[in-house]
């Protein structure tokens, strides 16, 4: 994925009709990343859920009910150095069914058991029902 000259635009405007108070995105940092596409959504939308805030980006959006956002908080997924566990085993089932409709990255079928080799590869030490994430920034610690 080419970095877009509009998709920062659009992840600002985004952030600011939503207004989400949290944010989950890739990891851009992550070592050895060689998805472009992963590297690029994470950055644009970082910069989209902090810097949102700040009115004079892409201050033609800014009109009606869009106004301007910062989420109060934001967390990476895919990385290297989680310091935030999430126990998703309630929603595991939506988890799986996610996974299945991805059928580029997994193949036809993905069951329990080909998701959690997946993820006990990347993350062995973690449990199936815990989802592994970075957590940037809490909004309150910003002036």
């Amino acid at each position: 994925m080419q970095y877009a000259d509009d998709l920062k635009e659009k992840l600002f405007h985004l952030v600011r009709r939503i207004r989400p108070d949290v944010v989950l995105t890739f990891d851009p940092w992550k070592r050895y990343e060689i998805h472009s596409d992963h590297r690029t959504i994470g950055f644009a939308m970082i910069e989209a859920a902090h810097l949102g805030a700040n009115c004079w980006y892409y201050r033609d959006q800014i009109v009606g009910d869009v106004t301007c956002h910062r989420s109060q908080e934001l967390y990476l997924f895919n990385c290297d150095e989680p310091n935030y566990y999430v126990d998703i085993a309630d929603v595991f089932a939506r988890k799986l069914s996610a996974a299945a409709a991805h059928a580029s990255q997994f193949g036809q079928t993905v069951d329990e058991t080909r998701l959690r080799q997946i993820i006990n590869q990347l993350h062995p030490d973690v449990q199936m029902t815990i989802e592994p994430l970075h957590k940037m920034w809490r909004s309150d610690l910003y002036l």
